[in-house]
């Protein structure tokens, strides 16, 4: 996403008070019910943040669905027939209402004390059962309820929560299972991070393996080596140079669009260093692949979709650059 995207949707959520799930809370029990009994105490814990306006609120999986000992409580918790009813004379006195126009509801209350609790299963397959699958994961044996915590409008920067007064918060946390507060922003940095260090030294490895490869093709003859490295490397750098001048920020999926051009430059490169193959058939060949290469990698440079733009906006210029540095490289010794 563009960086007016972003900021398009952050404005939008902001406007709508929905969480941008930067920061949750996750509660993680044996079963989805404690999950639900966590994330109400949790939500009982983090309500003075809102209070103080260290949080603007919070979205919980306990507010769509209370856990089945919430829900008997609040059936306990409901009024008898004649209490109701007494109630309801005493509300309505003095008002055009009538108490006998009230009847339905003491009776839906009166059949509200003896429902069964309703479960997660239950609300399956509905719109209230969406929601909750949203917010709650479960797998191997555990189940994790999620709360989207809504950063303040206001302070240094409004969409960043104080992670500390949130982490202290928790601390009083006395529910079932374990509590942890998740910067899901942070995580994903890091995660990639990671994924980048071992994707640049895999690829490191990769690119040490195609130099042996070409030493053992060349026969381990320096000249010959350098005519089929060095168009490579300056091909690689071209393309680097010019994704950088263009403002585009270089990722994994441009390092597999780099290890591709290689895999397609090497096959010009080694051509051009075999003087018995230097003629005009192999070259007319070698440029009818060229423009092939091309043409396909470089309609894949216009896609919307971020993995086949990296990769076509990298193989394509790369594939011609290899083809001109290997012609170039080569043409003095054709001359001799």
């Amino acid at each position: 996403m563009s960086e007016a995207g972003k900021s398009l949707d952050a404005s939008l959520r902001a406007d709508l008070k929905a969480p941008d799930m930067r920061y949750v809370v996750a509660v993680t029990t044996t079963d989805p019910d404690r999950a639900l009994a966590g994330a109400n105490r949790a939500a009982q814990v983090l309500q003075p943040l809102v209070d103080q306006g260290i949080l603007a609120g919070f979205e919980s999986p306990s507010q769509l669905l209370p856990d089945i000992d919430t829900q008997r409580r609040r059936q306990e918790g409901l009024p008898d027939r004649e209490a109701l009813q007494r109630a309801v004379a005493a509300a309505t006195a003095g008002t055009p209402l009538r108490p006998e126009k009230l009847a339905p509801f003491i009776d839906d209350v009166e059949r509200s004390r003896d429902l069964a609790p309703l479960r997660i299963a239950d609300v399956a397959g509905t719109a209230l059962g969406m929601g909750l699958d949203s917010m709650m994961v479960s797998g191997d044996g555990r189940s994790s309820a999620i709360i989207a915590l809504l950063a303040p409008d206001t302070g240094p920067d409004p969409q960043v929560v104080d992670a500390a007064q949130v982490r202290a918060a928790l601390e009083r946390y006395d529910g079932p299972g374990s509590i942890h507060l998740v910067d899901i922003r942070q995580e994903t940095d890091s995660l990639y991070a990671g994924y980048l260090h071992e994707a640049i030294g895999l690829s490191l490895a990769g690119m040490a393996l195609i130099l042996l490869v070409t030493a053992v093709a060349t026969r381990l003859r320096p000249q010959r080596m350098v005519r089929v490295a060095l168009p490579i490397g300056a091909a690689l750098a071209c393309v680097i140079a010019g994704l950088a001048l263009a403002g585009v920020g270089l990722t994994i999926l441009h390092l597999v669009g780099l290890l591709l051009t290689v895999a397609v430059g090497s096959n010009y490169t080694f051509f051009f260093i075999d003087e018995e193959k230097d003629t005009p058939r192999t070259l007319a060949s070698l440029a009818v692949a060229n423009a092939t290469t091309i043409i396909g990698f470089g309609i894949l440079g216009f896609a919307s979709v971020p993995v086949l733009n990296a990769i076509g906006m990298t193989v394509g210029p790369g594939a011609l650059l290899c083809l001109i540095f290997a012609a170039m490289l080569s043409a003095p010794r054709r001359q001799a």
